[in-house]
Parts: C-alpha cells; sequence; structure tokens
C-alpha cells in the first residue's frame, strides 16, 4: 500500500507559500513514505479541480489522498485510514475540520508544526463536520471511475462537493471517521467571484443525478470534448 497526498496550489508569493512549504517539510519529517505530489493552476481564477488532477497524473501511489496545502493531520491517520480502507468505497478520514485561529497558527509556525496537535477552545476560529472539504481518501480505481474533480468549476467552490456527490454515486458512500483535522490560518478566498453562478448551477446538476449511476455517468462524461 503506498500512499500519494495530492496538493492544489496557486503560489501566491505570500502566507499561503509560506504556510506550504513548512507544511511539506513536516510530512516529509513525519510521514517519509508518503509521495507528496503537487499540482498547480496559476489562472486568474484558481480552478482546484485543474490542480488536483494535476498533481494524480504524477502520483504513482494506489491510495490517493486529496488535501489542501494548509491543513495538517496527526501521522497515526494513515495507520488508521490503512485499516479501513478496504472496507469501505472510499473516505473522508475526519469527523471535525478545525480551523485554527491566526493567533494559534501564528503559535505553531513560531514553534514548530506539531506532531500531536493540542489545542485549546480559545484557539479554535471555526469548525464543521466532514462533507468532502480539506482531506479525502480514495483508491486510485476509484478517482479514475469519476474522472477525477470537474474543471468546469472555475474559481473556489462547490467542487469538492460536487466530486463527493459523483463518488458517492459511482463508488459507493463514503465512511467518515472519528477523527480531527487542522487547518491553519489564512486570509479567506473570495467566494462570490464572477464565476460563483455557473458554479452553483453545475453543482445542482450533480446533486439531480446523486444515486443515479446512469446520470451521473452522463454528466461525468460532458466534460470529454
Amino acid at each position: 500500500m503506498k500512499f500519494s497526498l495530492l496538493v492544489p496550489r496557486k503560489a501566491d508569493h505570500g502566507i499561503r507559500d509560506h504556510h506550504w512549504s513548512l507544511v511539506k517539510k513536516r510530512y516529509q519529517k513525519l510521514m517519509p513514505k508518503v509521495e507528496i505530489c503537487t499540482g498547480y493552476d496559476n489562472s486568474k481564477l484558481f480552478c482546484r479541480s485543474k490542480a488536483v488532477n494535476r498533481a494524480a497524473k504524477k502520483a504513482t501511489g494506489n491510495i490517493l489522498i486529496i488535501v489542501d496545502a494548509d491543513v495538517i493531520f496527526e501521522p497515526e491517520l494513515l495507520e488508521k485510514i490503512a485499516a479501513v480502507i478496504d472496507l469501505h468505497p472510499w473516505i473522508i478520514p475526519y469527523k471535525n475540520g478545525i480551523f485554527l485561529t491566526k493567533e494559534a497558527t501564528n503559535r505553531f509556525i513560531k514553534k514548530g508544526l506539531p506532531a500531536k496537535v493540542k489545542i485549546k477552545g480559545e484557539d479554535i476560529e471555526r469548525s464543521y463536520l466532514g462533507k468532502g472539504q480539506l482531506i479525502n481518501v480514495m483508491k486510485r480505481e476509484c478517482f479514475e471511475a469519476v474522472q477525477g474533480l470537474d474543471e468546469r468549476f472555475n474559481g473556489w467552490g462547490l467542487e469538492d462537493f460536487a466530486f463527493r456527490v459523483s463518488l458517492d454515486t459511482i463508488c459507493g458512500k463514503h465512511f467518515n471517521m472519528d477523527q480531527n483535522v487542522y487547518h491553519l490560518w489564512h486570509p479567506r478566498a473570495k467566494r462570490n467571484h464572477i464565476n460563483a453562478s455557473k458554479n452553483k448551477n453545475l453543482y445542482l446538476r450533480y446533486l439531480e443525478a446523486e444515486d443515479d449511476v446512469i446520470k451521473m455517468n452522463k454528466l461525468i462524461s460532458e466534460r470529454i470534448k
């Protein structure tokens, strides 16, 4: 079993690049056997789907972990994933996605990103349940069955939820692990961008095709021109 991390990126020559340099070093130190594959999209409206798909083309592992560049998790999570990956079509490997405050993030960066993440209530800016954001895990054949992420989503938003719906429909329902992952603070990306309404309409089409394999495959096949 070989893990490949698929990390979507857009260079900002600022805080996000700095965070990624530290997160990457943490992976290399704590999880040296994991393959790190970055995929870039430097379009004006960042296409996360293109970045993930480009990273996937570099990957040689049979287990793909799509993870945002500013997310950290404890190394033991990989062992827990390995123990259940054959029992489920695909996995959302956390229950709580915890967004750290700016102060907590700066403290971690100053001290060095830890192997074990210990936080207090005041370190949390917000959190939400895992619904396909931040990090997903699947076998390569599952990723390929839905032809990766839909690159018609331009600009931040909804490509991750559409991907979840496509995987649930084509590969089978996901399993949520009872774990935490942590998101480093950075200024939030603009969601109400010029392509937001198109993204929403496309996502609604995924919802209409949910649980219908024929409709979903037809929707996926539209990407091929």
